[in-house]
């Protein structure tokens, strides 16, 4: 009898600490798992992840290929309506700039396999139909005062493109950027003296 009680008081010692140890090895992967998820969401908050950075950098590209191509449509209209000498030489400039800027442009997007949307924003198709229905000197005016906004616009979103911010992040677009950002300047300063000139 006395033995039996032996073995009994044995084996419920022995359960006990069977649960002991499962519990400490239970806590302890539950402390892991949680290390492990910490790790995780500290991680996802450092930087941006590769589908953001490729959105930024396709965001940019468009953006500057509508601003880009409506320089070009607005040149040629400048040619062909102008009234002013100014107004035609101002818009030669931009076509043949702009054309320029739009072949590096696709050059670099085609190295990086980009794809381009292909056609203007809506707010430059509108800007572009308005250039369309004026005519004599009232387009002049029109033109220039396009010319002056447009301008400060690209000059913001390039120049955005160039700070160490979120957005654009491939190094090569960067660079692109900040070479085209002077010609942009140098193109607002012109359109600013062309929008003085065809005021009166």
């Amino acid at each position: 009898m006395k033995r039996l009680l032996k073995l009994r008081k044995l084996a419920l010692l022995s359960l006990m600490g069977s649960v002991l140890v499962l519990s400490a090895c239970g806590g302890n992967n539950t402390k892991d798992a949680q290390g492990q998820e910490n790790q995780k969401v500290g991680g996802s908050e450092t930087g941006q992840d590769s589908d953001d950075q490729d959105e930024n950098n396709s965001k940019f590209v468009n953006d500057a290929a509508s601003s880009n191509d409506f320089e070009i449509a607005a040149g040629s209209l400048a040619i062909s309506k102008g009234v002013s000498t100014d107004v035609k030489n101002y818009g030669q400039h931009m076509v043949d700039d702009h054309t320029a800027v739009g072949t590096d442009l696709k050059k670099l997007t085609a190295s990086k396999g980009w794809g381009l949307r292909g056609q203007l924003m809506e707010r430059h198709t509108t800007l572009l139909e308005k250039l369309k229905a004026a005519s004599g000197a009232e387009f002049d005016r029109l033109f220039a005062e396009v010319m002056v906004s447009s301008h400060q616009e690209a000059i913001t979103l390039f120049r955005g493109a160039t700070e160490n911010s979120p957005g654009v992040t491939d190094p090569d677009l960067k660079k692109f950027a900040k070479e085209k950002l002077p010609g942009l300047e140098m193109h607002l300063e012109k359109a600013n003296k062309l929008q003085d000139g065809v005021k009166n």
